[in-house]
């Protein structure tokens, strides 16, 4: 499928869920702003999800019609395409075992963490609902926190 690293790099760097993603349609990327519009969300408040210039850089080659899904299916139009085929053969090939599409948003949450993020940062991001919903990412901070805590206040005696 010519679009599963699109969706595969989307999914790595906005922390979109699978469905989130499947839902786009070309009208509401923002090339000039680099963001998503996610209307359709699991907690049913719409965000906004900005975007890397790589990630801006593979759409535009793909550009559709205003009303077209980003990830539409040829045979059916108006819905997604169903790439299990394809996702299991990347998996495959790869030689990964047991990693599920949604692992992909767990690794953006995570990578967002040991980037320095904070816990608001890391949900707001992903549409998290509340904070104890990014706290399962704590432990992967502790380390930008401590250096973080030693610039600020380290000579403090």
């Amino acid at each position: 499928w010519d679009r599963l690293y699109l969706m595969v790099l989307m999914a790595l760097t906005t922390g979109c869920r699978r469905g989130e993603l499947e839902r786009l349609r070309w009208r509401d990327i923002d090339f000039e702003r680099a963001q998503a519009s996610i209307h359709e969300t699991k907690n049913g408040e719409p965000r906004i999800a900005p975007l890397t210039d790589p990630v801006i850089e593979e759409l535009r080659r793909h550009t559709g019609e205003p009303a077209d899904l980003i990830f539409g299916s040829r045979q059916a139009p108006g819905q997604p395409f169903v790439f299990t085929a394809q996702w299991a053969a990347a998996l495959k090939a790869a030689s990964i075992r047991g990693f599920t599409f949604h692992g992909l948003r767990h690794t953006a949450a995570s990578t967002l963490a040991m980037g320095g993020a904070s816990l608001h940062d890391v949900g707001a991001i992903l549409g998290h609902r509340t904070l104890a919903m990014s706290a399962r990412y704590a432990h992967l901070s502790v380390g930008h926190k401590t250096k973080v805590v030693r610039a600020a206040l380290g000579a403090i005696k």
